[in-house]
């Protein structure tokens, strides 16, 4: 994918969401782009109407695999999403600090938080699990 690309598909969904909604972190999942700003999740394609996810907490970052996203909410932790199931999460992850920043791997998420430091978790159980703080 590139740049171009991701940005007209972004520029697609912010053209499709409220006018007000400010996106300020794009990634992939799959073929889907997910826009995140504010306390608004946006995801879909060229092809597909966007489905629009509202989230506790402020969107810092975003990271994705193939079928997964990990929202980092500021004072809400992380929230884990398939962008295709809609709102329902598949799990929340509460940190210690604000969540600024994530990175997703298939196993493994990192979890940046402001003055805590950096969490790991193993994502491979049906529940998160802490790896280290």
């Amino acid at each position: 994918m590139t740049t171009s690309i991701g940005l007209a598909a972004t520029l697609v969904l912010a053209a499709q969401t409220a006018s007000s909604w400010e996106c300020t972190r794009v990634t992939w999942c799959g073929d889907l782009v997910v826009g995140g700003g504010g306390h608004t999740v946006v995801a879909g394609n060229l092809g597909r109407e966007p489905i629009r996810i509202q989230i506790d907490g402020i969107v810092r970052d975003l990271a994705a695999d193939a079928g997964r996203v990990a929202v980092a909410c500021d004072w809400a932790g992380v929230r884990i999403f398939d962008p295709e199931l809609g709102p329902r999460s598949i799990a929340t992850i509460p940190t210690s600090d604000a969540a600024l920043s994530v990175d997703l791997s298939e196993r493994l998420l990192a979890i940046a938080e402001a003055t805590a430091g950096v969490s790991l978790h193993d994502l491979h159980n049906a529940s998160p699990i802490l790896l280290r703080r």
